[in-house]
């Protein structure tokens, strides 16, 4: 009944940079405001005064900045490979608690309310009515997506020609490695140098070469050839099976006992 709360989750599936983050708290704010004023729920009716929206877009102001902070937190206090569905959900709803908390203190200052604990469970269950449901439901939802898009035994191979070949140049702008592409499997970044793995007569062959992999990068014009995270360039048609969840794929080559993530960002090169 439990097992799909435990289930891995991403960080971030909607706002990946910090200017995405912050558009996004902003929305929500703005969204809070202009339900608040449409509806005008929770005895807001009653309020007498011209400046209603500018009093009401203080909740929105508040909401998108908790939003913005609480998100931030956890980018930089949690690791994305121990996240799962319940402590998604859990810290949503410590963030509903905060919004409820910061809201209740604007409330305060705006018309005088008593700062008491049932004050305060009145605003907590106000934030809660509206937000509790939509955001277990998106929840859920995100994390049905997401298996159903990182299924298994996904392979994007496709063939490549016998006479492609791959000619690399070195930092020194001197030194070269060359090979055949198909011969490739991928690329991955060792401090100052990249480590070329790939295949020679049948045999698995790691080689150390100095150069950055971003450089190597701008020298591969291969359409199968790409870079599939920060530290990883792979050979897409060299893949035997892709696997993952919701936190991303991971690329398999074979008898070769590795596997290559391939960051969010760059998930649509396997489509």
């Amino acid at each position: 009944m439990f097992e799909p709360l435990k289930q891995p989750y991403p960080f971030f599936t909607a706002e990946r940079t910090l200017p995405q983050l912050l558009g996004r708290s902003l929305l929500i704010g703005t969204f809070i405001t202009f339900f608040l004023y449409v509806f005008q729920p929770f005895g807001i009716g009653n309020w007498k005064t011209e400046a209603l929206f500018w009093y009401l877009s203080g909740f929105g102001l508040i909401t998108a900045l908790l939003h913005f902070a609480f998100k931030l937190l956890l980018k930089f206090s949690f690791v994305e490979k121990d996240w799962t569905v319940w402590k998604e959900i859990l810290s949503t709803l410590l963030l509903l608690v905060a919004i409820a908390v910061g809201n209740h203190s604007y409330l305060r200052i705006l018309i005088g309310a008593k700062y008491s604990v049932p004050n305060l469970g009145i605003s907590l269950f106000y934030v809660l009515s509206i937000g509790v449901f939509p955001i277990v439901l998106e929840v859920m939802m995100t994390y049905a997506r997401l298996v159903r898009k990182y299924k298994d035994g996904r392979v994007p191979n496709s063939p490549m020609p016998e006479t492609d070949d791959l000619r690399l140049v070195a930092e020194n702008g001197k030194d070269f490695f060359q090979l055949r592409a198909k011969d490739l499997l991928y690329i991955s970044s060792a401090d100052n140098y990249a480590e070329i793995v790939f295949n020679k007569e049948g045999a698995l062959v790691k080689e150390l070469f100095r150069s950055s992999l971003s450089r190597l990068e701008d020298q591969i014009e291969n359409e199968r050839i790409k870079r599939v995270h920060r530290s990883f360039i792979a050979n897409l048609s060299r893949v035997d099976k892709v696997t993952g969840n919701a936190q991303g794929y991971q690329l398999h080559f074979g008898s070769a006992d590795v596997r290559v993530p391939v960051s969010r960002s760059r998930s649509h090169l396997l489509d």
